[in-house]
């Protein structure tokens, strides 16, 4: 067998640890991370957090000793496992469309392609976490969303670098 991408369940708030660990043992293991606007006290701040909370993805050959220390990793709970404790692998290029979509650091990148029509979610800013459908994309600096604000469609205006595609929990992904 070959190397194939898995996925390990971390402890609460563990994936950093989980991911230092594992690479420490030698395992290549990633975590991808998105930027979000967060509130702390009065002010907002931009915080890097798993996009995947819970969890990380490392590439194992399950036909070498040693894949089972994984599980003794510090941050680990355990390997998701569907039948008789063998680790369900990823489909392939699901990982790796993830890996291409981020940075050196696993930090995602803003979308290349924004369609019009598409919807997209605000990074920072006074509409951060909101999710909004692209309207016009005239060059590659500024974007124009129409947002539904108390009601009312709203257009507003943003950097490319100021976008991200919703996730799953945004509820367009």
């Amino acid at each position: 067998m070959t190397t194939r991408w898995f996925v390990a369940r971390t402890k609460p708030n563990g994936e950093q640890r989980a991911l230092i660990n594992l690479s420490r043992q030698g395992f290549h293991a990633f975590l991808p991370r998105e930027e979000r606007q967060q509130k702390r006290g009065r002010r907002q701040v931009l915080v890097q957090r798993p996009l995947f909370p819970g969890y990380v993805f490392l590439e194992l050959d399950l036909d070498r000793p040693g894949w089972a220390a994984v599980n003794n990793t510090f941050g680990v709970l355990r390997l998701v496992s569907l039948q008789d404790g063998i680790p369900s692998a990823l489909p392939r290029g699901a990982v790796e469309e993830l890996l291409e979509r981020t940075d050196e650091q696993g930090l995602l990148l803003p979308p290349e392609e924004i369609e019009v029509g598409s919807h997209m979610r605000v990074v920072q800013g006074p509409f951060a976490n909101w999710v909004a459908e692209v309207v016009a994309a005239p060059d590659d600096a500024r974007i124009s969303l129409l947002l539904d604000l108390m009601g009312r469609k709203v257009t507003v205006t943003t950097t490319r670098s100021n976008l991200a595609k919703p996730s799953l929990a945004d509820g367009k992904g």
